[in-house]
């Protein structure tokens, strides 16, 4: 959509020079220069401007719009592929995998999502075992930060974090040694993926289950 609002309503270059001083810094030159030599100026002046045209009607008389082809260009943008997408959750009871390729050279335009027929159905129920782990825990000076919670997978593999630590930017906490996934996989239209990289195997559970939800 910003997209969109820059291509048919451009923000004329006096909005930046002299409207955004006026409507968004309030006439504070120093708050303005500083945006300009720390390169924000132009984001604050968009936001500002595409947020609250009204205030900058002085500024608009060379805007020519044309309400008919932005509503065009809307329709073929933003409403026909959301229509298309919501024609899939309609035809589909579920959605195991989502996947899309993008080249470099193709960066500009939205993805294009496929669907696969032959894929497997993927289990939507997983089973893991949790405990909670302080060796150096003191009762009488308890410190929630030094908990440890494990994660245990039903092919074994340990999962570690601490879920008490508060956030703090300025001296994160050194994150546990774990790969990101477990499983990399090539898909296409047809056929099964292809497996680029497996770190683990996964181990299918016996004993009672609970019934996958309808």
């Amino acid at each position: 959509m910003q997209a969109l609002l820059r291509r048919h309503i451009p923000m004329p270059q006096i909005v930046v020079q002299e409207g955004v001083l006026e409507v968004a810094f309030k006439g504070d030159t120093d708050a303005y220069r500083e945006a300009e030599e720390n390169g924000t100026l132009l984001a604050i002046a968009e936001q500002s401007f595409y947020n609250d045209m009204e205030s900058y009607r002085q500024y608009n008389t060379s805007i020519e719009f044309d309400a008919g082809t932005f509503a065009v260009a809307l329709d073929e943008i933003i409403v026909t592929p959301l229509r298309k997408g919501q024609q899939l959750f309609s035809d589909y009871d579920y959605l195991t995998r989502l996947f899309t390729s993008l080249s470099a050279d193709e960066m500009t335009v939205d993805p294009v999502f496929d669907f696969n027929p032959d894929f497997d159905g993927v289990d939507n129920v997983r089973r893991a075992t949790a405990r909670l782990e302080c060796p150096n825990f003191n009762p009488d000076d308890p410190r929630f930060e030094d908990i440890i919670l494990i994660v245990t997978l039903a092919d074994g593999r340990e999962i570690r974090s601490n879920p008490f630590v508060q956030p703090d930017p300025e001296n994160p906490p050194r994150p546990f040694s774990q790969p990101a996934a477990a499983v990399i996989e090539r898909m296409d239209v047809s056929d099964q993926p292809e497996t680029i990289r497996r770190i683990a195997t996964v181990v299918e559970e016996t004993g009672d289950r609970r019934p996958v939800p309808a």
